[in-house]
């Protein structure tokens, strides 16, 4: 049976006598698509009458001036709300000072004898014999406090694509990282005990702190136990899953509004790169029954099944745009997956109609190959990081042992028009050397665009050419369809010139101008 935490004896923490160090300013974060759960939220203002209250929603998210702004729109591009709402809440604390609670914790007694110098405060998130422990985001600190600048500073040195998950990257694991290396005095961070404003642990729900001091709020876990969103939750409001989605969009359309037209210098000139990608995808499915073309379809994949054959190892291609995923039978005994028509059409389309590409993640070859075959003036230098991005996958394609063979064979098959390798992407400017071309690429295609796509087009950059493209696609979900998005919202990116979702299974793609107002 939970305790009763009024009956609890009073905290022997002494309160300041001339009042409050931290302003009595009372805050709550709530940004997302998902409705407030404002029956937790009301706790705080009736428990602290005496302090001003706000609740920084998605206005703030889209509107304040913050200094981590690239990383919050690359977390809210994602949909990690929870990272979003880490570093909002340390630069608003830094900037006005006072106390953010947790939107899901409800208040069961005022926090002002707590506050009783100005520094910082948060609370151990869990028991000290936990060997996972870390610290809660921020709860309160006085505006300007030296450790919450230093937080900031350190999140302010790191790349959109270096975040890893919230908890590692912003949270509590970031926390506890921080101040191990930075070992704040107890004048700058003040750390409660677990059970102030955790009594009870997820992990253990019907184990309740029973010791003498007092609670001041209970965490009621609410993404852990899926409480937003549903009957009988903290919201009286339930949104359906598909106007979600579209609060989501809506979320990212505004982040990326933010930073005005985007529309490139030359809108005629993308106009005929449209109307000539579009051309070339037309003649796709003649390309792909002509005779050269299909000798050398068959030819790289009897060269694929053998090596895998002499290795001794199951076939487990991952058959980019072409093969079914994972298929069981070798490649020369499938047929080219219809149910990607469509996107193999645009990709090849705008491959043919490109002068000078760049490709990322080539696979098995065989996108690379139809290219090559469809513009006999194009030239491609491509490489594949022959990594798998689906983390705990027990069973993942053997990219290691097959993109290698595929690598060789495209070389010996194309040595003029093709520079190709297998190794990390950012090996690549070094392996080119001075074969860039003059003006640089036109196009670069991430065939199966992932977490590290965004860092890869940075890196290649200044390889590209002013008037360069970039192709961004997946072969299911709709990754490659929202990457345009996720360039918008770091206002790297200029008019979208395609955006299409071909189904779960069947995969997107995104074609969009890069900003090269950087020159």
């Amino acid at each position: 049976m939970m305790p009763d935490p009024s009956q609890k004896r009073p905290s022997t923490r002494p309160a300041s006598p001339k009042g409050l160090a931290v302003p009595r300013r009372l805050g709550h974060i709530w940004i997302g698509p998902k409705p407030a759960p404002t029956g937790w939220m009301e706790s705080w203002p009736k428990m602290h009458p005496g302090w001003s209250y706000t609740v920084f929603g998605n206005d703030t998210l889209t509107g304040y001036p913050f200094r981590l702004r690239k990383l919050i729109n690359e977390y809210a591009w994602r949909g990690a709300w929870a990272g979003v709402q880490d570093m909002m809440r340390y630069e608003l604390l830094f900037r006005y000072g006072g106390f953010m609670a947790d939107a899901d914790a409800i208040s069961l007694h005022p926090v002002d004898e707590l506050l009783d110098q100005p520094r910082a405060y948060t609370v151990y998130d869990r028991p000290e014999t936990d060997k996972f422990r870390g610290v809660c985001p921020f709860l309160a600190c006085e505006p300007g406090n030296p450790f919450v600048s230093a937080v900031i500073d350190e999140l302010a040195g790191l790349e959109p694509w270096e975040l890893r998950k919230p908890e590692v990257s912003t949270g509590n694991r970031f926390l506890m990282r921080m101040i191990k290396d930075r070992a704040p005095g107890p004048e700058t961070l003040s750390i409660f005990p677990t059970h102030y404003f955790i009594p009870w642990q997820k992990s253990a729900p019907d184990v309740w702190y029973d010791g003498p001091d007092r609670i001041y709020a209970e965490q009621k876990w609410g993404t852990s136990t899926f409480a937003y969103n549903r009957r009988n939750g903290p919201s009286s409001e339930i949104v359906p899953a598909e106007e979600l989605q579209q609060r989501h969009r809506g979320l990212i359309d505004r982040l990326a509004g933010a930073f005005g037209d985007r529309q490139g210098s030359d809108r005629e000139a993308m106009a005929l790169r449209v109307a000539a990608a579009a051309k070339m995808a037309d003649k796709v499915p003649g390309l792909l029954s002509r005779p050269d073309v299909v000798e050398d379809i068959a030819g790289l994949n009897a060269t694929l099944c053998a090596a895998m054959a002499e290795a001794g190892v199951p076939v487990r291609f991952q058959g980019l745009h072409y093969y079914r995923h994972m298929q069981h039978q070798p490649l020369t005994e499938g047929k080219l997956r219809t149910r990607s028509d469509g996107l193999r059409r645009q990709l090849l389309g705008w491959l043919g109609s490109a002068r000078q590409a760049l490709v990322i993640g080539y696979d098995t070859g065989h996108l690379v190959l139809s290219a090559l075959h469809h513009n006999p003036k194009l030239q491609i230098v491509a490489t594949d990081a022959m990594r798998w991005p689906v983390e705990g996958d027990e069973d993942p394609p053997d990219r290691a042992r097959y993109v290698p063979v595929a690598c060789d064979w495209l070389a010996r098959r194309f040595p003029d028009r093709l520079t190709i390798k297998a190794g990390p992407e950012g090996d690549l400017p070094a392996a080119i050397g001075g074969q860039v071309p003059p003006g640089g690429f036109d196009l670069i295609l991430f065939a199966d665009a992932d977490i590290q796509a965004l860092r890869t087009l940075m890196a290649l950059r200044p390889l590209l050419a002013r008037d360069a493209v970039v192709v961004a696609a997946t072969a299911s979900g709709d990754g490659g369809r929202r990457f345009a998005g996720r360039l918008q919202v770091q206002d790297l990116c200029h008019q979208v010139l395609a955006d299409t979702d071909f189904g779960a299974d069947r995969g997107s793609l995104s074609v969009f101008q890069l900003d090269r107002s950087d020159g």
